[in-house]
């Protein structure tokens, strides 16, 4: 599985990018990622149904760009703070700890 993350802005206007296949995680990071894809129904969430926030009245609010590869099978979502799904929170939590772990790390 592929996967590209990447958020901006907050209230500091930081930058946050993470890019990883899930055969380079150790085996136990690998299983959780793959596990909250699963759970997060990922691949059925469409674009079309994020709801839609004027950015300009949300000057703190993060935006995230999230993509996943899995078997063929390729998703792009852009969310924020606000429009993100709910059951897309856990796996997006655990992904800004990995991105987190690996800039610490570099």
């Amino acid at each position: 599985m592929k996967l590209a993350f990447q958020s901006t802005g907050g209230f500091l206007g930081l930058r946050l990018s993470y890019h990883i296949e899930s055969d380079d995680l150790p085996k136990e990071k690998a299983t959780r990622l793959i596990r909250l894809v699963e759970e997060s129904r990922f691949f059925e969430v469409s674009q079309y149904g994020l709801s839609k926030v004027e950015m300009n009245r949300l000057p703190d609010v993060i935006n995230y760009s999230l993509s996943i590869t899995k078997d063929g099978t390729s998703n792009t979502l852009h969310f924020n703070d606000v429009t993100m799904p709910e059951k897309l929170q856990p796996l997006v939590s655990y992904i800004r700890d990995l991105a987190m772990d690996q800039s610490k790390n570099n």
